[in-house]
């Protein structure tokens, strides 16, 4: 109790003083590395690194997992104490507590080396452990811990460590006669040499290949492969036992598991074919064991049908076999021995059976339940059983569902196509077509043959003389397993051909037209009604409103409603019909303004009627009109002499080619040459060639030179030349034309070529100038005026234009 008080008292100034101080030197508590064999003493040494003096010490050290203290073991090292005492005790938690102390305050000897020692005793499993230096402290003499650091130290077991992958393998079924292998990974998760010394199995239908004893470094694995080699029928559970050097786990058992079976199974085999045809199936059976009866039933997709009767045994000595059928779709096969005997052989074919084949072209399982295969005890020997397939081939019919004709005249028929498609693999053929209704019909030759993934074109007509919607349908009669017959919705629409309408017209620029409005009727009508937009700009004469010859005692009416939309109403006052059945009914007088932009522009009609002696509104259809706005249309006479003439053109001909547009002066035997400005020619080649053209086309902008035999009259038809017109002129003499319907004066046409300086000369056919007449009177003009019909000759300094306006 005394050395306990003293021990207190002189702890607690060194544990009040290590709260703060000065800084010293380096002061170290050190443990180092240790290698152990396992279940082996051990002495753990405490050293100290320090540059100050210290009177006391005090650490705590836990005991690593599976080591244990040897009580008393603690000593201080006789060269570093002078008087010194230790205290070493057991915590809780397996902790070391190591106090050393001076009561007279006298330092411990040396700066170096091992302080005290304690022993340990090492566990069975290899591995590193730490050894730890907790809350440590080296007290001085004015009780500060003077401590820096410390090292942390460790011992490692030295031992080999068996790891096995598995605690059990399990085999499963395994037919007898195979030899399956599976595998145990062993790894040595140990420090030193794994020895296994062997690896025995307590049922000698498992063996291994590898070989013992065998050494494993740390680290390294070997594969252990188990073969199993099954020689009767069992549920079998055995170990495989591997001994080896691991100080804790000198044998290590592998449960091992396996269900061997001798192989009798059934395998129903596969049928292909095509629909509405028949086929056969068949069943083997593979045995190790002698079968002497058996039932299955078989689960038949619909398109199967079994042939009755058609049942075929192999493989028989007395046996006997019956087939019926015992559900929809599930058909059962009873085999057995009235002798109880057994089936010959081990393996082949066992039964055959006919069945017939209808249905949708696909893959269908035919599947096997039930199935018993007795032996000769009536032991139920069946191991597994494998189900088969049909794949059934078959046409396939596709087509659209419906088809609408539209609307067709009670008059006339109209046709459509319906496409036929066959999806399958086997050729559709359709051999009846089946119609609802007498108005829809086809013209195609049956049977009609549609090959795999093919189409056909079907074509369908309808008419009807009976006005109104009609519809029906078209069943498609074929070989078609599931549709058949393949219906199509038909529908149409009957009209009687009552029509008003507009045709295209001209009108043109200026000019009054009148614009005719038909009806075609198939049915008499005594009135009708409409109303008409023309286009902005168009000026009608509603007064005078015409009816054609169609009319009895018909009366019309026609007014204004809008700005460009006129109403007009036709009646008999003694309900009389119009006569005839097509043709012009009314006239509308419509005058074109010349301003009027060409082009074409709508006549719509609105609100028509055509009314019969009853009322009754019986027109199908209002057709709008065109009007085409066109340039007016001139003729130009020119009147040429005998000799050399100037022409041109004022109006744009339809047909441009010069030699064309002179035929009528060739007709009349007056041509002999024409020349342009550059000196190329229309004339007689005589026998090398008859008429010849080097012009070519006639252009607007010239005006050519032309020698008769005779007077004559050229007359060209044709629209007006467009104004302005820029006309080229090149340096020299050029050959004007003279493009407008009006003659104009000669020098105010020319001015601008007068102001340029560029004009040197205007001369007619006649030899009449313009010209700079200089100190003699300046520019006079001795042509007077253009005149239409003329060309003239025009002399410029250089290349320029001239704009007619």
């Amino acid at each position: 109790m005394i050395t306990k008080q003293i021990l207190r008292l002189a702890l607690l100034p060194l544990i009040l003083g290590c709260l703060s101080g000065p800084l010293w030197g380096e002061n170290r508590l050190l443990i180092g590395a240790y290698d152990v064999a396992p279940a082996t003493e051990l002495t753990v040494q405490v050293e100290t690194l320090n540059d100050s003096a210290f009177v006391a010490f005090q650490a705590d050290i836990p005991i690593p997992q599976g080591f244990q203290y040897i009580q008393g073991s603690a000593q201080l090292n006789p060269d570093r104490i002078a008087g010194h005492s230790l205290s070493a005790s057991l915590l809780e938690g397996d902790t070391l507590r190591l106090i050393a102390y001076s009561v007279n305050n006298t330092p411990f000897v040396g700066h170096a080396g091992a302080l005290l020692s304690f022993q340990l005793k090492s566990g069975m499993v290899p591995a590193t452990y730490p050894l730890t230096l907790l809350n440590p402290l080296l007290g001085n003499t004015d009780s500060q811990n003077v401590l820096t650091g410390t090292q942390q130290g460790s011992v490692r077991v030295l031992a080999p460590d068996i790891e096995v992958s598995v605690s059990q393998l399990d085999f499963g079924r395994v037919p007898l006669g195979t030899m399956p292998v599976n595998y145990v990974t062993v790894t040595n998760q140990g420090s030193s040499l794994l020895t296994i010394n062997s690896a025995v199995f307590e049922d000698t239908q498992f063996t291994t290949s590898l070989a013992t004893p065998l050494s494993l470094d740390p680290g390294i694995t070997v594969q252990l492969p188990v073969t199993f080699n099954p020689v009767r029928k069992a549920n079998l559970t055995s170990r495989l036992l591997i001994a080896c050097n691991d100080p804790d786990e000198a044998s290590v058992a592998v449960t091992l598991k396996a269900i061997p079976f001798a192989v009798n199974e059934v395998h129903v085999g596969s049928i292909t074919g095509a629909s509405l045809t028949s086929a056969s199936l068949d069943m083997s059976l593979n045995n190790m064991e002698p079968i002497t009866g058996f039932q299955f039933d078989l689960v038949l997709p619909e398109a199967l049908t079994y042939k009755t009767s058609s049942a075929q045994l192999f493989r028989s000595t007395d046996h006997v076999v019956a087939v019926n059928s015992i559900s929809g779709n599930q058909l059962r096969v009873i085999v057995y021995s009235p002798g109880n005997q057994a089936l010959l052989g081990n393996e082949g074919q066992l039964l055959r059976l006919g069945f017939d084949l209808e249905g949708v072209a696909g893959y269908y399982a035919i599947g096997l339940t039930n199935v018993i295969l007795a032996d000769a005890t009536s032991q139920n020997v069946v191991s597994d059983v494998y189900g088969g397939n049909l794949v059934i081939t078959s046409s396939d019919i596709d087509a659209d569902y419906q088809r609408n004709f539209g609307e067709v005249s009670t008059l006339s028929a109209t046709t459509a196509t319906l496409t036929l498609r066959n999806y399958g693999q086997e050729n559709l053929v359709i051999d009846q077509f089946l119609f609802s209704h007498p108005a829809f019909s086809s013209p195609q030759t049956l049977p009609l043959t549609v090959a795999p993934y093919a189409t056909a074109e079907v074509p369908l007509r309808f008419a009807s003389s009976t006005e109104g919607q009609i519809t029906g349908t078209l069943k498609v009669m074929s070989n078609d397993p599931d549709e058949n017959p393949f219906t199509v919705q038909l529908s149409g629409t009957a009209f009687v051909p009552n029509y008003i309408g507009i045709d295209t017209q001209a009108i043109t620029q200026g000019q009054p037209l009148d614009v005719a409005i038909a009806i075609d009727n198939e049915e008499p009508f005594v009135a009708f009604q409409f109303d008409l937009t023309i286009p902005t700009g168009m000026v009608p004469d509603v007064q005078a409103i015409r009816l054609s010859a169609r009319k009895q005692d018909h009366v019309v009416v026609g007014s204004l409603i809008a700005d460009n939309k006129l109403r007009i109403v036709v009646y008999s006052p003694g309900s009389k019909p119009l006569l005839e059945k097509s043709g012009p009914v009314v006239y509308l007088p419509l005058t074109c303004p010349s301003t009027q932009a060409l082009g074409s522009y709508a006549l719509v009609l609105e609100n028509a009627l055509l009314s019969n002696a009853q009322s009754e509104n019986i027109l199908h259809a209002a057709i709008n009109g065109v009007l085409q706005v066109i340039e007016p249309v001139y003729d130009q006479s020119i009147a040429l002499k005998a000799g050399w003439n100037l022409f041109s053109f004022n109006v744009v001909p339809t047909q441009k080619d010069l030699l064309t547009l002179l035929q009528p002066l060739i007709d009349a035997g007056a041509l002999v040459k024409v020349m342009d400005e550059k000196g190329q020619a229309i004339e007689h080649w005589g026998v090398f060639g008859g008429w010849q053209n080097e012009v070519g086309q006639w252009q607007a902008t010239e005006g050519y030179k032309v020698l008769l035999s005779k007077d004559a009259i050229l007359t060209v038809t044709g629209t007006r030349v467009p104004a302005p017109l820029v006309i080229p002129l090149t340096q020299g003499w050029n050959i004007l034309s003279w493009p407008l319907a009006e003659e104009r004066d000669v020098v105010t046409t020319v001015q601008s070529l007068v102001d340029q300086g560029l004009l040197i000369k205007v001369m007619d056919e006649t030899g009449l100038t313009m010209e700079d007449r200089s100190i003699f009177g300046g520019w006079k003009n001795d042509i007077g005026t253009f005149k239409p019909g003329k060309g003239y000759k025009i002399l410029v300094a250089e290349t320029t234009h001239l704009t007619i306006q």
